[in-house]
């Protein structure tokens, strides 16, 4: 029954993300198009492209940052409307457990939010290959990324990146869960439940930014390792696990509030 939870939330978000995704496809190839013709030829289609470049640029940052926003309301959207709202009542009758109906929402948010980030690379790419050197360019994001991926694996690149995936996979897992945790306090008012969310949201987030700079430097004190140089100075060597168990544990916390209200309290009235 989760796959099937799963699948009908792909579907709900891919029919308003795909076409998104794909204009914000097609937004880089005009943007690219116009940087290219403003560097080449006089052709009729490069003085097309000239004469409304400002409407292009315009487009592309309509698109790009509407593109963010669409993402984050219908994550907020799909669980307050599915779970919170009107339609709770048909989800909360199937056989399914609470747990899966918040996997459900994990999953599918976390897959069409790596979906977007391929969407933009994929459109960053175009620019690139259109309006630049790609060898040049790929050179350098080589250098770059194995330069700070071998800082967080300790010289080894590859444990860096595999390091750096999952601190992106638990931020946004954590991520998530913090709006959903939000939502479902801000349920319990009687009145301006969304007005609730909101406040709550804010409410968690100064109290996790006041917490997590806490916890991650006693954490990185306990994990990390420090030695000294030829000239007497301290050298600590980074560590990623203080990181990734602060997430851990804001996650898990996230989770059992959302899981707890959603169980227990809620009220679909």
């Amino acid at each position: 029954m989760l796959i099937n939870l799963i699948k009908y939330e792909m579907k709900a978000m891919g029919r308003i993300l795909a076409p998104i995704y794909l204009l914000l496809i097609a937004a880089s190839f005009l943007l690219s198009m116009t940087i290219n013709s403003s560097l080449e030829d006089n052709s009729l289609l490069a003085m097309i492209f000239n004469r409304f470049d400002f409407i292009f640029v315009i487009l592309f940052f309509l698109v790009t940052t509407g593109t963010a926003v669409v993402i984050a309301v219908l994550v907020i959207q799909r669980f307050y409307k599915n779970l919170l709202g009107t339609e709770g009542y048909l989800m909360f009758t199937l056989p399914v457990t609470t747990g899966q109906h918040l996997i459900s929402k994990l999953v599918t948010a976390l897959i069409w939010i790596a979906l977007g980030g391929i969407a933009g690379g994929i459109g960053g790419l175009i620019i690139v290959a259109m309006s630049g050197d790609m060898a040049e360019f790929l050179e350098a994001l080589r250098t770059n990324w194995t330069a700070i991926a071998g800082f967080v694996g300790n010289n080894n690149s590859v444990a860096g990146t595999l390091w750096i995936l999952v601190i992106v996979l638990l931020g946004i897992l954590a991520s998530l869960m913090h709006v959903y945790a939000a939502f479902a306090i801000g349920h319990l008012w009687n009145n301006h439940k969304v007005l609730g969310g909101i406040l709550a949201y804010i409410a968690i987030a100064i109290a996790q930014s006041f917490l997590s700079n806490r916890l991650i430097d006693t954490a990185q004190n306990a994990f990390s390792e420090r030695s000294f140089t030829s000239n007497g100075l301290f050298v600590t060597t980074y560590n990623p696990l203080p990181a990734i168990l602060v997430m851990l544990v804001f996650f898990a916390v996230y989770y059992a509030i959302t899981w707890l209200l959603l169980e227990r309290k809620l009220n679909l009235d």
